[in-house]
């Protein structure tokens, strides 16, 4: 049987020609535009776009997140906000509202043997985890409590982000490798009753 595969979703991001059908919008400042066409959510879905000056917004990044959790319910799976450890063959998934702790309590874990698989959303089918790996919120009183270690740089980014100047985001993120996490393996890690 020579079945040609179909990715459930492409995403492709530079200058585009739209193809028939599906929805496209496009938006002019000046000279510089943006271009988006998505065809096809519920089957082989096809997401092209183009921004401007080349930098992806949080618009995109929102609008992909959405079709990335509607694809994943097509095949049985949902997003669930919370962090995802394991020990040995069992997963542990921390859920809880914003702000509560998820985070410090994955760093604390992982210093007491844990292994990571994500701190802010976990993918999971119901009996299994996997990781959806995304940067880590991290504030002053982590690095002051976990002893974590960063260079100027980052020190000065996070004393910025933590100002109180209005519309300026204070959410400061490490990525998984710069705090040098190792993800574990997916197929360890199942949940137990």
């Amino acid at each position: 049987m020579n079945e040609k595969l179909e990715p459930d979703l492409m995403v492709q991001m530079g200058d585009f020609i739209p193809g028939r059908g599906g929805l496209y919008e496009e938006h002019t400042f000046l000279f510089l535009r943006s271009k988006l066409w998505m065809k096809d959510l519920f089957g082989n879905a096809k997401v092209l776009f183009k921004t401007m000056r080349g930098v992806v917004n949080s618009r995109i990044i929102f609008l992909l997140r959405g079709i990335l959790q509607l694809k994943l319910l097509q095949k049985g799976y949902c997003l669930i906000h919370g962090a995802f450890l394991s020990m040995g063959e069992t997963g542990f998934l921390l859920v809880a509202p914003p702000e509560t702790g998820k985070t410090f309590t994955t760093l604390l874990l992982l210093k007491h043997g844990f292994g990571f698989l994500s701190d802010d959303m976990t993918i999971t089918d119901g009996e299994k985890g996997y990781c959806y790996p995304t940067p880590l919120t991290i504030h002053p009183y982590h690095i002051k409590k976990l002893g974590i270690k960063m260079g100027i740089k980052k020190k000065l980014q996070m004393r910025i982000k933590y100002l109180k100047i209005p519309f300026l985001s204070r959410e400061f993120t490490l990525s998984p490798g710069y705090l040098g996490i190792k993800i574990t393996k997916p197929s360890l890690a199942k949940f137990t009753s």
